[in-house]
């Protein structure tokens, strides 16, 4: 291998650090582009693209020796879904990266690009993956986020829905758009949010210290202040993100290692991974329930952007197999119905908008 092809590797792994390890596609193929003195254009975006994963896959293999690797995810964040919608390719991004996946620069419209580069560690170990960060005891802190930020929140009617929170009407419209939803009104033009039932994640600072206070995990040695601290460093770390109104959810590193997270959360029975992984491939039902909602397609977490099934609760879709599924329906002529229950979508009350 030659020097200047193993210095591209050095240079681009250390960018990839430097963001603590999540950076949207359009950024590092920015990156790449300048390393290469290549102009990034419409004419050479695909060529540049193949050879950047070419590279990932060279970084991948001295890599794996340490047990990490570069993994590619795919998660809309409300950023790209804004840009989607926009009639305007040419709009600025901010400058550097930030927790919503923003790009650096609009030479081309990749802004709405879906992935992003995910340094992962593959250790299933708590120690290998937290004890870096935080303290035995703030980890029982950072072990109460993560379960609590996996529970829905109660169910709630569209109408009631908050028009200033970016984040979930963005998930919502882009949602209608895909299943072909118009909420234009006919009188006077005007578009409105639409109707229908609601879930999300996201879970204010108050409750999340509040409820950890008043649990039995509590750490009596943590102050106040050491619990917020806490959450904005999770958030530095790019474990959680924090949005407008204040309200914490799961950020893309803990959806790409969360379900290795909550092995590890929850292996307080003293069985090893072997003998609990073992037991989860014999009770698939389980494995859903402790895993997450589980993408009917993907397998994926269904956790910012998707729906779910009314009727039973076990169906669930992402953003992007939501298309696949409505598609593939469309296109051989079938009703669109619940491949659990068999129950008919015809409107939106047959699902629930994960938003």
């Amino acid at each position: 291998m030659n020097d200047s092809k193993t210095q591209l590797q050095h240079d681009i792994l250390t960018y990839i650090l430097s963001t603590n390890g999540i950076v949207h596609e359009p950024e590092l193929l920015d990156v790449y582009a300048q390393l290469k003195k290549k102009e990034l254009n419409e004419a050479n975006v695909l060529k540049l693209q193949t050879k950047l994963d070419r590279l990932i896959g060279l970084i991948n293999e001295s890599l794996h020796s340490m047990d990490y690797k570069i993994e590619k995810y795919r998660q809309y964040t409300p950023m790209a879904l804004r840009t989607i919608s926009s009639a305007s390719i040419g709009s600025t991004i901010a400058n550097d990266s930030t927790n919503d996946g923003s790009s650096t620069r609009d030479a081309i419209d990749l802004k709405k690009s879906n992935l992003f580069y995910v340094y992962t560690n593959l250790k299933l170990t708590q120690s290998s993956k937290l004890a870096t960060f935080y303290k035995p005891t703030e980890l029982e802190f950072v072990k109460y986020v993560f379960k609590k930020l996996m529970e829905p929140n109660e169910l709630s009617s569209i109408k009631d829905l908050n028009l200033s929170n970016d984040k979930s009407v963005s998930y919502k419209q882009y949602i209608d758009k895909i299943i072909r939803l118009d909420h234009n009104n006919e009188e006077d033009g005007t578009s409105s949010i639409g109707s229908g039932t609601y879930t999300s994640f996201n879970k204010g600072s108050t409750s999340l210290i509040v409820g950890f206070r008043n649990s039995d995990m509590n750490v009596d040695s943590l102050k106040l202040s050491d619990l917020e601290n806490i959450l904005t460093r999770l958030c530095e770390n790019k474990w959680l993100t924090q949005y407008g109104d204040g309200s914490y959810s799961l950020y893309i590193r803990s959806l790409v290692e969360l379900k290795d997270y909550i092995k590890c959360f929850d292996n307080d029975d003293g069985s090893s991974e072997t003998e609990r992984s073992e037991e989860r491939e014999g009770t698939e039902g389980e494995a859903e329930e402790l895993n997450g909602n589980i993408c009917n397609i993907c397998q994926k977490i269904v956790y910012l952007g998707g729906i779910e099934c009314s009727n039973c609760n076990s169906f669930y879709l992402d953003i992007d197999c939501l298309k696949q599924f409505l598609n593939r329906c469309h296109n051989s002529d079938q009703s669109v119905i619940c491949s659990y229950c068999k129950h008919e979508f015809n409107d939106v009350n047959d699902i629930i908008y994960i938003l």
